[in-house]
């Protein structure tokens, strides 16, 4: 048996009925998607109208003397720190400046407005009476 191919039967569906639509005939493209064109666009240029000039005063410059205040440097500690000795919970540290040697524990004057602060194992620290301290390295 053979199958004859036929148009299709219009459908009617419900009291609808579906009629055929012609396609329209195919026609050339003239976009190319692999090519870019940009248009250029006219730039008009931007008129700007005052009333009248504007007269700008210049007025003088003042400058200001931003040179900031030195502060007096603190003095740098004058004697060299050499070794500690004593027991370890009360140490005493050893200090030596012109042949001189001086030994002090935490809280004593060594010279001049210089006390002893700290005791560490390879430096100390020695604080002014403005509070600043300077940390002072074993040199043997």
């Amino acid at each position: 048996m053979v199958a004859a191919v036929t148009e299709p039967a219009l459908a009617n569906v419900d009291g609808v009925q579906a009629l055929p639509v012609e396609e329209p005939a195919p026609r050339a493209s003239r976009r190319n998607l692999f090519a870019f064109t940009e248009v250029a666009e006219t730039v008009r240029p931007r008129i700007v109208q005052t009333a009248e000039p504007q007269r700008v005063e210049q007025q003088p410059q003042v400058v200001q003397n931003t040179e900031v205040a030195a502060h007096p440097r603190e003095p740098e500690f004058p004697m060299r720190f050499i070794g500690t000795f004593g027991e370890a919970k009360d140490p005493i540290a050893v200090f030596e400046a012109n042949g001189d040697v001086v030994n002090a524990k935490i809280g004593e004057r060594v010279t001049g407005e210089f006390r002893l602060a700290s005791i560490g194992i390879e430096s100390v620290e020695v604080s002014t009476g403005r509070g600043t301290t300077q940390r002072v390295e074993l040199r043997k």
